[in-house]
């Protein structure tokens, strides 16, 4: 494949998981019993009431949104985001191994636990592997 189709394909993977990050602004904003319907729904019982849990659950989707948009940013001019592209692969392939241990370590529900870590290792691994073509 020439450099083009590689390029291409590197802003598709960008954007892709970008979208999904984005997805997140939805818990930013949502009312409470709602992060409590989805806990249950997947399985993880109610959703404990401390103020804590709430701050989280709702930062932490602010965060996934803030790098789906990051995603977007970088993947509008790969040339000049290089090294960010190269350091979201490294940071993804790392924290898709964390999340392979914390999930086991908790005791996450198996669906959990193959949906999240080994994702996320994949897609940082795509990325890096997609910047290497591209620098090639």
């Amino acid at each position: 494949m020439n450099g083009i189709i590689w390029h291409r394909l590197l802003k598709m993977v960008l954007r892709v998981m970008g979208s999904i990050c984005m997805l997140a602004t939805i818990a930013v904003f949502m009312p409470t019993s709602w992060h409590d319907w989805c806990h249950q729904a997947l399985g993880l019982g109610r959703l404990p009431g401390d103020p804590v849990v709430e701050y989280m659950a709702r930062s932490l989707s602010g965060f996934y949104a803030l790098l789906g948009a990051l995603l977007w940013l970088m993947a509008g001019d790969l040339s000049r985001y290089r090294v960010l592209v190269w350091a979201n692969g490294v940071a993804a392939v790392a924290v898709g191994l964390l999340f392979m241990v914390m999930d086991r370590a908790w005791g996450l529900p198996r669906w959990w636990a193959i949906s999240e870590g080994p994702v996320v290792l994949a897609y940082g691994a795509l990325v890096l592997g997609l910047q290497m073509k591209l620098s090639a």
